[in-house]
């Protein structure tokens, strides 16, 4: 014959809750027998089989109740456990993600730097040129072809007109010279005089603003834990001091100035007192 299944042991919120309803059976036998102790007070036969039957029935609480609390103690210990095993796979999670962030910094920011520092040192040695054969331009000359400012021509923010976007006419409350009162709904406007206003919304009119050079404003800080920056171009104020501090050689180490502190011993004495004075 085949094996018949196990059936499936109670979990412990089911042994919970059955425990929690056998305590209320119990209470309500140890409170019905303690109510018959009148009853039992005939002879000493009675009362020794009624107080037998009380510490019976209080023993058969008092182990529900304990039994009530393990079973609490070990639901939280269960909870804990699968709340703890949640957060560790929130945290495995984030693990893994801070691996491939290393990495990035390790690759990825070390790749874009060597792009930036090949754009910084193009546009310096641009200006620098461009400022060189405009000084020597002969007098007469018709440049064949531009020559382009990135910053002016990509960076630059244009100037735009004020643009109307919507224009439409609105009753508005006025006094008696026609002087527009802010709070429409106040007890002075009610009593004021309706004129038509052309109520318009627009974009205001954006004047072009000029930024300084991208070898000016950059700052790369280091990629590992020794040195300082890979550039600060916002302590540079010309193409030639941007190609410097790009090929500035940068320390390995930070330098650490020695320090000096008086640290006491012991605590003074009053024989210490008695001798000579201190120099």
């Amino acid at each position: 014959m085949p094996a018949s299944p196990k059936s499936k042991p109670p979990s412990l919120e089911e042994q919970l809750a059955r425990a929690r309803q056998d305590l209320e059976v119990a209470r309500d036998v140890a409170e019905r027998i303690a109510n018959e102790e009148a009853a039992n007070l005939g002879s000493d036969e009675l009362f020794t089989g009624w107080l037998r039957k009380k510490r019976v029935a209080e023993q058969d609480q008092s182990c529900l109740e304990a039994l009530i609390t393990s079973l609490e103690r070990q639901i939280d210990a269960s909870e804990h456990a699968a709340k703890l095993e949640v957060f560790a796979a929130r945290w495995n999670a984030v693990a893994e993600r801070s691996v491939a962030v290393k990495a990035m910094y390790e690759v990825n920011l070390l790749q874009a730097w060597e792009i930036v520092a090949k754009v910084i040192e193009a546009a310096a040695q641009l200006e620098i040129d461009r400022q060189v054969i405009l000084g020597a331009m002969p007098a007469g000359f018709e440049p064949p072809a531009p020559i382009y400012q990135p910053d002016l021509e990509i960076r630059c923010r244009p100037c735009r007109d004020k643009t109307i976007l919507k224009t439409e006419v609105v009753d508005m409350l006025t006094d008696r010279e026609g002087r527009l009162f802010v709070d429409q709904s106040c007890a002075a406007a009610k009593r004021g005089v309706a004129r038509q206003f052309r109520h318009v919304t627009y974009l205001p009119m954006q004047t072009s603003s000029q930024t300084p050079p991208f070898w000016q404003q950059l700052v790369f800080p280091r990629l590992s834990s020794v040195g300082g920056p890979l550039y600060d171009g916002t302590k540079t104020s010309s193409p030639q001091e941007a190609l410097a501090a790009l090929r500035m050689e940068r320390p390995v180490d930070v330098e650490r100035e020695p320090m000096m502190r008086i640290e006491p011993i012991r605590q003074p004495s009053v024989a210490d007192f008695d001798g000579p004075p201190a120099i």
